[in-house]
């Protein structure tokens, strides 16, 4: 619970930073709702890949690190920990 709550946090650090960076209002991140958050989600994915096509400057770091951070509560919320898988093979293989 509390990788899902750091998440969220980390997600609503860098929605803040990426939308002051476009200068575009926010659309309000519900995080109960999982529509809600593929919807926001979504448009960041289309926003890049319209911004690649077009050749137009877009913060590709911060666009790629929220979109890693959204990705990674999705996959909490579907009960799936993907560090702790990591952290689980590392220590198989050290041993």
């Amino acid at each position: 619970m509390d990788r899902i709550k750091d998440t969220q946090k980390l997600i609503t650090e860098l929605y803040d930073e990426y939308v002051a960076s476009l200068k575009i209002t926010p659309k309000p991140i519900d995080f109960n709702d999982i529509k809600s958050i593929e919807k926001v989600f979504e448009s960041i994915y289309i926003g890049n890949s319209k911004a690649t096509l077009n050749r137009t400057p877009y913060p590709q770091k911060l666009s790629s690190k929220l979109r890693e951070a959204f990705a990674d509560l999705l996959l909490l919320m579907d009960g799936v920990d993907l560090n702790l898988a990591k952290e689980k093979q590392e220590d198989a293989t050290s041993q």
